[in-house]
């Protein structure tokens, strides 16, 4: 465990993403590799069959999934508003961005 006192400046760079100095050392760097919304998104991803399963009525495999995931029937319309198509899919509703999020930022 570090000690509270100690002061670490995060650089934001490439590569690694990010790197934390103390005393003008740089002591770790961080790459982001991927960068997923949810612990339910992540299973999604991962899990083979998860997501074909719950769009089939399968269950979900945790409790938070329930709250976090919808099994919904949608519509596909065309810009005129023409009906082009019906399909089943999994809503997921995407965290909001830290305030002061800027992607593009580099340094």
């Amino acid at each position: 465990m570090y000690d509270d006192r100690l002061v670490f400046d995060e650089v934001a760079r490439e590569p690694p993403d990010f790197s934390y100095r103390r005393d003008g050392r740089n002591i770790l760097g961080v790459e982001v590799s991927e960068l997923l919304a949810s612990d339910a998104d992540a299973r999604l991803r991962r899990i083979d069959g998860y997501s074909l399963s719950l769009i089939e009525g399968g269950e979900f495999i945790h409790k938070d999934d329930r709250e976090v995931l919808k099994v919904a029937r949608f519509e596909l319309r065309g810009p005129d508003g023409t009906l082009k198509g019906r399909s089943t899919g999994i809503l997921m509703q995407a965290p909001p961005f830290p305030e002061g999020w800027n992607s593009s930022a580099t340094s």
